[in-house]
């Protein structure tokens, strides 16, 4: 019997998605250094992150992976992640 869900993919399949979830997390990095403030209107809890609608990877680890500890733990203590 198969234990895994039916919309997960195949194991070969997920360890192709590695490199892409990777380059996602790299992408977003760096457009969270950018002063999203002087390009539009943000709220303080503003962030950009990868989506995964595979459900391969958690939304709170894919945010962790790409703002500062701090800012993480700040989103943590406000209920927002």
């Amino acid at each position: 019997m198969d234990a895994r869900r039916p919309n997960d993919p195949p194991t070969q399949q997920r360890k192709t998605y590695a490199p892409a979830f990777k380059a996602l997390r790299n992408v977003a990095k760096t457009l969270n250094d950018l002063d999203w403030s002087k390009i539009i209107k943000v709220t303080p809890d503003f962030l950009v992150a990868p989506v995964d609608d595979h459900g391969e990877t958690s939304p709170g680890k894919d945010i962790k992976a790409v703002i500062a500890p701090e800012r993480f733990r700040a989103l943590l203590d406000e209920g927002l992640v």
